[in-house]
């Protein structure tokens, strides 16, 4: 296979640093002078690794300043160490040295945090793993798999992710020359067998350990479920993005048709109710009379910005009453008699999304149908109950009070969500205790 290639900034780009300047004004100097500082120390080592030597020069550059990262002269001097481990070995040797680095990367790959997302999609090592190899025992399989898997792109990005770690952190001296004759083995020699085995050992030992983990989690207390499986997608993210995708593609249909109106959905009031007051702050701060938005959807992208109302804040507090909120009312969907086949089951999938803990595809699902919710709700204006009196009762949404919320909060616990009337008396409270034309 041909050499990979790493990016390299034009002089007029952002600076990979993420300061936001040129990268002429900002890093260029910086890796100018590490990358200097390499081939003078590595010698013959740099001439005959030139790219190499440009990618370590811009890891060094641009490495963290917060830490005490390796430099040029240190790299340079493992790098010429590195050439003289291998120079004077012959091909069984070579072989052998080779095997050695796969095993000490996937031990890399397993133990270091920044890395733990270098895997192969579960579900592709399945297919090709369906002619029924035991992938544990079968040589041939994993340099068919590695062949299929590890593409250009893949190689790339393992590429910059190893120039991201080497200038983001101490590393003792075995661990920079393994990122060193990692980088040597794609950038020079195009050499994606030892590589792409190490991390396809790695995604398998990783399947493994999560399997035995999982079943330790079922077969614990069941209050504490839900945390252990979070903490377990967290330290498997590339089964947690494999799973999500998964289940957000089989619940994709019906989330469009909820998210479109197609699927009538209601919550209650209180499952949106940091935006409603996030609205009535922002209907405050830019002076507009409320009876001009209260039905004119097509004012808000004049007078609202709902990146200002509905900010990350707001969705954090509102998230758990609303998923909680949503999954009770997919299961009760779930119930109904005359739910098409087709329908029932794409409900079914949605409810195992979201029931399932730790998974970041239910951020996205949170947000779609949130917006949903939130915009039906200050389109319509209005939310009308029952007081305890039997009275329907009609909350203005554009202009709050705490009585209003006081009463819906009473309406709440006599309904049995003491939660949830709980969070709104607090919001009521914040809005008595406001200066008067305010809120809190």
């Amino acid at each position: 296979m041909a050499r990979f290639s790493f990016y390299k900034p034009d002089r007029n780009e952002p600076c990979l640093c993420g300061s936001n300047r040129k990268y002429k004004k900002c890093c260029l100097r910086s890796v100018q002078e590490e990358t200097e500082a390499i081939r003078k120390t590595a010698g013959e080592a740099a001439k005959r690794f030139p790219h190499l030597v440009e990618a370590l020069g811009l890891a060094a550059g641009i490495r963290s300043r917060e830490v005490d990262s390796p430099g040029g002269e240190t790299i340079g001097r493992t790098l010429a160490a590195f050439l003289n481990k291998i120079a004077e070995q012959d091909e069984e040797a070579f072989q052998t040295y080779l095997d050695t680095l796969e095993g000490q990367f996937t031990e890399l790959l397993r133990r270091h945090g920044h890395l733990r997302h270098l895997r192969f999609p579960v579900s592709e090592l399945q297919k090709l793993a369906s002619a029924g190899k035991e992938a544990s025992e079968d040589e041939d399989f994993y340099q068919d798999v590695t062949r299929e898997l590890f593409t250009r792109e893949f190689g790339e990005h393992i590429i910059a992710t190893l120039q991201d770690i080497l200038g983001a952190g101490e590393h003792t001296e075995q661990d920079i020359e393994l990122i060193i004759a990692m980088l040597c083995l794609l950038l020079e020699a195009g050499d994606a067998e030892t590589v792409g085995m190490a991390v396809l050992r790695a995604t398998l030992q990783d399947m493994n350990e999560y399997r035995e983990k999982l079943a330790e989690i079922e077969a614990g207390p069941e209050e504490e479920k839900a945390r252990a499986v979070a903490e377990l997608m967290e330290r498997f993210p590339f089964i947690e993005k494999d799973i999500s995708k998964n289940l957000y593609e089989k619940a994709r249909p019906v989330l469009l048709k909820l998210a479109e109106g197609e699927i009538p959905l209601t919550l209650p009031l209180h499952t949106i109710l940091e935006s409603l007051i996030s609205l009535n702050r922002f209907i405050k701060e830019i002076k507009v009379p409320p009876a001009h938005l209260k039905y004119a959807p097509e004012n808000y992208g004049t007078h609202i910005d709902l990146l200002k109302v509905v900010n990350e804040d707001v969705l954090s507090k509102d998230y758990p009453f609303f998923m909680e909120e949503l999954a009770r009312i997919l299961a009760s969907k779930i119930e109904e008699d005359n739910l098409e086949p087709s329908l029932r089951e794409g409900v079914e999938n949605l409810l195992g999304v979201i029931i399932c803990p730790g998974l970041t595809v239910n951020e996205l699902i949170y947000r779609v149908l949130y917006l949903r919710v939130f915009t039906r709700f200050i389109t319509e204006g209005t939310f009308r109950f029952q007081d305890l009196e039997g009275k329907e009762k009609v909350i203005n949404l554009l202009e709050l009070t705490p009585e209003d919320l006081n009463a819906y909060a009473m309406y709440l616990e006599r309904e049995g969500n003491g939660e949830a009337a709980a969070r709104v008396r607090e919001a009521a409270a914040a809005l008595a205790a406001a200066e008067p034309g305010a809120l809190a």
